[in-house]
């Protein structure tokens, strides 16, 4: 239901995006992400956000991805296979999403990561506690 993905994540969040899978099932769509994380702590929370755009870059929306399954240091979060019996909301990496109708660009970002040590990671300029839509100025198709 896009064209294109631009993965925005900052390199000091450690979480390192390898693939999206867009998937769809029983009328539900969801967004499929793997993930590793590269820091030397485990992650307990990791909050994602899909920014969705048109094609002459304007906003149209966003979604939020917020992961609150331990991933341990430099482990990974695989998406699921293509076809699945036991459903893709079993899959850590999947969430339930509602794009908007006209999506070209979807730029992932991560806006948050809390560590079992009870420190915090979050992306300037965030609220901890509620996602935050990022500038159309930073999507171009």
């Amino acid at each position: 239901y896009f064209d294109r993905v631009i993965f925005a994540v900052d390199p000091a969040s450690d979480i390192r995006i390898q693939i999206i899978a867009e998937m769809e099932q029983s009328g539900q769509k969801y967004e499929c992400l793997q993930f590793t994380n590269a820091s030397s702590k485990a992650a307990t929370r990791i909050r994602f956000v899909f920014n969705y755009f048109d094609a002459k870059a304007h906003a149209l929306g966003f979604d939020v991805f917020d992961h609150r399954k331990t991933v341990p240091a430099g482990g990974e979060v695989d998406v699921p296979p293509d076809r699945t019996p036991t459903g893709v909301w079993n899959y850590d990496g999947c969430t339930a999403v509602s794009p908007p109708a006209g999506i070209v660009v979807n730029v992932v970002t991560v806006e948050r990561v809390e560590y079992d040590d009870g420190t915090s990671w979050a992306l300037a300029g965030t609220n901890a506690d509620s996602p935050t839509a990022i500038p159309k100025a930073t999507a171009t198709p």
